[in-house]
């Protein structure tokens, strides 16, 4: 798994070469499969990420 920040955005890159980028903003979950927010033909496998909570809201 990968932690990130929220708010942080992350450049996947797959074995074949190919690529995505995302922004961990405004999920409604701590903990996300990469294959959930993947396109389509990226092979992200059994990765996950783990996002931390917003700073700007008090839990």
């Amino acid at each position: 798994s990968v932690n990130v920040q929220y708010g942080e955005t992350v450049l996947f890159k797959g074995a074949d070469g190919k690529q995505f980028s995302w922004t961990f903003n405004g999920l409604d979950q701590r903990l996300v499969q990469v294959a959930e927010i993947a396109p389509r033909d990226f092979s992200a496998g059994q990765a996950t990420v783990v996002i931390g909570r917003d700073p700007q809201i008090s839990y």
